[in-house]
């Protein structure tokens, strides 16, 4: 993953932690940009574009910012799960009550179906790797299995995940914006549309997909049966737009809230400018990539590292934030989970170090 990779997934993830907490945004439409249409709200159909599958989605398990440049990881659409102690076997166990945007209730077959659909050759799906350390999950991306052996739904609100081999970093994997979860039926019914438009678009997210305008816009309102409450904003509106003058332009005649200079670098003298200034506009943060350290396995033939997100002076992000409304706006960026950064399986001679402790 490139470090404008990493910044693009830093920005989404912290622009979803403000449209959830921020207090200040409440009963308003926050207006952001990206520079290229993300083409879909399938994830599983991208590497890059998250800020849609961030809002729209859930996972089992969440990367939550507890402090500048810290992260945790905290129940999601999994209330609680146990490791077994050879640390293959991980059981979930769903949150009762978690409905879709269109009121199909949560089950584990539809966590088992997401997962299955992802190493299905069929969807040519991306970011498979994070499930390439399921049991079986080799053969059906192979096409020798019509399923995976490691995927189980032992009841309505139990899933079963058993690992080929220990790996103590499967849980961070979960939280990765690529393990969203998929309504079975709603998903086998849009097919290759699924995520195209806001009609074949459907998950237990924040925000609802309400209008794609393809390489225009993105208009997504609050979910108001959001089983973690209601969002803080009403909308989301993100605009395509692709040279940093006009970025910097739209910004000045009110019509973004959001001004990422990651995006329009030619632009950096206007923001130094403005940045000094107590008028219109103020620089509340510029945002440096926290390192995210995932707890990899050792390997033989490869040391350990730590996967650091640490952008060069020249891709650090500068956000000036319109205070016309009268908002005190604090963008905070969210860190890095250590499975939102793909990387490879580790060999067979690899050592666990451990399972991850039980919840």
């Amino acid at each position: 993953m490139t470090n404008k990779t990493k910044v693009k997934l830093l920005l989404a993830s912290g622009l979803a932690s403000l449209m959830l907490m921020s207090p200040a945004l409440a009963e308003n439409m926050l207006r952001v940009s990206y520079p290229e249409d993300p083409k879909t709200a399938d994830v599983q159909m991208t590497t890059d574009a998250y800020t849609l599958p961030l809002n729209l989605f859930d996972r089992l398990v969440e990367s939550e910012t507890t402090g500048p440049g810290q992260s945790a990881l905290v129940p999601g659409l999994a209330e609680s799960w146990e490791v077994s102690e050879d640390g293959l076997t991980y059981t979930f166990h769903l949150r009762q009550g978690v409905t879709f945007h269109d009121g199909a209730a949560l089950t584990a077959d539809d966590v088992v179906y997401t997962f299955d659909r992802m190493l299905n050759p069929a969807t040519k799906a991306l970011n498979t790797d994070i499930l390439t350390f399921i049991a079986g999950a080799e053969e059906r991306l192979a096409g020798t299995a019509d399923s995976v052996s490691g995927l189980k739904a032992v009841d309505d609100q139990t899933v079963q995940i058993t690992l080929a081999q220990p790996y103590a970093a499967f849980l961070a994997l979960l939280a990765s914006p690529g393990a969203s979860i998929y309504d079975r039926d709603f998903t086998t019914a849009a097919g290759d549309q699924f995520g195209l438009t806001p009609e074949t678009t459907n998950g237990t997210g924040p925000f609802i997909l309400r209008d794609y305008t393809l390489n225009d816009s993105q208009m997504l309102e609050a979910n108001e049966g959001y089983w973690r409450g209601r969002p803080k904003l009403d909308r989301l509106l993100v605009r395509v737009v692709s040279d940093s003058e006009t970025l910097r332009m739209l910004f000045e005649s009110d019509e973004i809230d959001v001004f990422d200079l990651d995006y329009a670098q030619t632009q950096t003298p206007y923001c130094s400018i403005i940045g000094r200034s107590t008028s219109r506009w103020v620089t509340k943060r510029t945002v440096r990539g926290p390192k995210a350290e995932a707890r990899t396995s050792r390997s033989r033939r490869r040391s350990r590292k730590a996967a650091a997100v640490q952008p060069s002076a020249r891709s650090k992000i500068t956000i000036l934030v319109s205070t016309s409304a009268g908002w005190s706006v604090s963008v905070r960026s969210s860190s890095l989970s250590p499975g939102s950064i793909p990387r490879k399986r580790p060999s067979a001679s690899t050592s666990s170090g451990g399972p991850p402790a039980a919840r």
